[in-house]
């Protein structure tokens, strides 16, 4: 009877043991398709374009010669700096995919955010 019941505890672990080492291996494929479409997904509208505005204007893209703050309002007003160049130095600081650069409905929203900074110090 010991035998048996050995026998039977044994094989129940190793039934316990293999169903979730399948089941894991099947969220590791799950997981892996999951990334994969994750990672075609974050191209352009990985970075929100507000999102990269407010980055910008906290000093994230200096690295990257985007002036913060009031200075990138300034900049954006004088015509140093447009919503191509920020995408630009996006995409050289790896925060946007280099897709985001042929988007134009993408460097629009840029461009309404840049000049949306520059109208509210103005009202």
């Amino acid at each position: 009877m010991r035998n048996l019941t050995l026998g039977t505890l044994s094989a129940l672990l190793m039934t316990v043991g293999v169903v979730p080492a399948a089941q894991a291996e099947t969220i590791n494929s799950e997981s892996e398709a999951e990334q994969a479409y994750t990672q075609n997904q974050r191209n352009v509208r990985s970075t929100a374009a507000f999102d990269l505005v407010s980055a910008a204007y906290r000093g994230r893209l200096e690295s990257e010669g985007v002036p913060s703050y009031y200075r990138l309002q300034q900049a954006y007003e004088t015509s140093q700096i447009d919503a191509e160049d920020l995408v630009n130095r996006a995409i050289a600081a790896g925060e946007l995919s280099p897709a985001a650069a042929e988007d134009e409905g993408y460097i629009e929203m840029v461009r309404v955010h840049l000049s949306d900074l520059t109208d509210k110090d103005n009202h």
